[in-house]
């Protein structure tokens, strides 16, 4: 993967498969700290501890033989100073937090964070998405459910809504200060 905003849509596609009702999404980044901090957390399933979360020909999903998620974020963390670290509990949900140095050289660009929530939503319709991303002391977020009390019932999946999705958080997860 070649962008950050693939790996947060995989692993949030992994927590809808799980059953989560509602997934948070947080990117927090520190130009003070050289650190961006990366947190998928869930409510869905969650999973025993000691699974083998490093290896990348073992999946827990029923008839899937690879699990590539979490060992492609963990490279890619440590190729730039940072780690991965993965809290479950079996019926509570899952935290995933990818930590990098902001500065590193082969740190991956971000990329399209509204084509992701896009297709998340796309996806899995009956699930709540919260995207927040700070940059400092400026906070943007999108919360699916307060889009869906503004749309007073009207899907979330349709084409126009998706478009509207996609729009509205890429221009939001950009703006810095207020502009």
């Amino acid at each position: 993967m070649r962008e950050l905003a693939l790996h947060i849509l995989d692993l949030a596609e992994n927590s809808t498969r799980a059953g989560a009702s509602l997934v948070e999404i947080e990117i927090d980044e520190s130009r003070r700290d050289d650190r961006l901090l990366v947190s998928i957390r869930d409510n869905g399933r969650g999973f025993e501890s000691g699974l083998k979360l490093d290896d990348a020909f073992f999946s827990s999903k029923e008839g899937k033989r690879f699990g590539l998620g979490i060992p492609l974020l963990r490279q890619a963390a440590e190729a730039c100073e940072g780690s991965l670290r993965v809290e479950s509990s079996p019926g509570m949900g899952t935290t995933v937090e990818a930590e990098f140095r902001l500065s590193h050289i082969d740190l991956m660009p971000m990329g399209n964070l509204g084509a992701t929530l896009s297709a998340l939503v796309c996806g899995s319709p009956e699930a709540e998405f919260v995207l927040r991303r700070r940059r400092g002391a400026d906070e943007y977020v999108f919360d699916t459910r307060r889009l869906r009390d503004e749309l007073e019932g009207m899907p979330l999946n349709v084409p126009q809504v998706l478009q509207y999705i996609k729009e509205n958080v890429n221009e939001g997860a950009s703006r810095r200060n207020g502009r």
